[in-house]
């Protein structure tokens, strides 16, 4: 049977790949916004400033400073943070998704979106 949310994992899963692959090496948790030499990180704070919009119900905002962001450079870090934002909006059960104004479908619309930008093609 097919499942919704298993073809959303898939498609994240494939994009993290080829970001592993552009990149040869394992995507890094993000736990801080600053590198560790002490400089700033845009994307760890992008990554930050998304999660903590998440936590406060904010998915539609969060989703559109995520594209503004990307859309303004698209580095391929960004690329890791999309896919860190739509893996947890895959945590959230429907009714959440609902309450707050988005829907899976809207997760599928997003990924497909990023793939565009970053010319990732499904194999």
């Amino acid at each position: 049977m097919f499942k919704h949310n298993d073809y959303i994992l898939d498609q994240i899963e494939m994009l993290g790949d080829f970001l592993r692959t552009v990149f040869n090496q394992e995507s890094e948790p993000i736990a801080q916004v600053f590198n560790e030499d002490g400089s700033f990180s845009a994307t760890n704070f992008l990554k930050y400033r998304l999660k903590k919009m998440l936590l406060e119900g904010q998915i539609n905002e969060a989703e559109n400073i995520l594209f503004d962001e990307i859309k303004k450079s698209p580095e391929y870090s960004y690329l890791d943070v999309a896919l860190y934002f739509y893996k947890e909006l895959l945590k959230l059960d429907k009714k959440t998704l609902i309450k707050q104004g988005f829907s899976e479908q809207e997760i599928v619309e997003g990924l497909n979106d990023i793939k565009k930008i970053y010319k990732v093609i499904n194999e």
